[in-house]
């Protein structure tokens, strides 16, 4: 599983925490007191932010770090993985060595000399058979 999925996932979850404690104290402020029914709206709605607010923060920075796991997920290839479905130790990762001999085999490095009229490098082009000049930019 991509870890950034895990992440995604953990996060939603203390968001949903963090709203139901916002909601349980507004719950708990709002029917707890007795005088809110005496007070006018705007007051008792001042009343019931400071006690709010720290959970609604909380829950929002939740929210906004599961939606750039969420978009990490996406783009991003790193996953946690140690083994394979069936158990066995995943292979481990090709060195840079053969990762370059790899590579040499499938581009092989170009022919490289001077163009006859300007005296800069042109280079094989090997998938049209001719050369190619750097500076003029046309073929030899």
């Amino acid at each position: 599983m991509n870890i950034w999925r895990v992440l995604r996932n953990l996060f939603v979850g203390f968001g949903v925490i963090f709203l139901a404690l916002d909601a349980l104290t507004a719950y708990s402020v709002a029917y707890g007191n007795s005088y809110f029914a005496s007070i006018s709206l705007q007051t008792a709605l001042h009343l019931l932010i400071g006690p709010l607010t720290p959970y609604a923060t909380i829950a929002s920075f939740m929210f906004v770090i599961a939606a750039v796991s969420s978009y990490a997920a996406k783009t991003s290839s790193f996953a946690l993985a140690t083994s394979s479905g069936d158990g066995k130790p995943l292979a481990q990762p090709k060195s840079l060595g053969a990762l370059a001999s790899e590579t040499s085999k499938e581009y092989p490095a170009p022919q490289v000399s001077t163009c006859p009229h300007c005296r800069q490098t042109i280079v094989f082009m090997e998938q049209y058979q001719k050369w190619y000049c750097l500076k003029e930019k046309r073929y030899i």
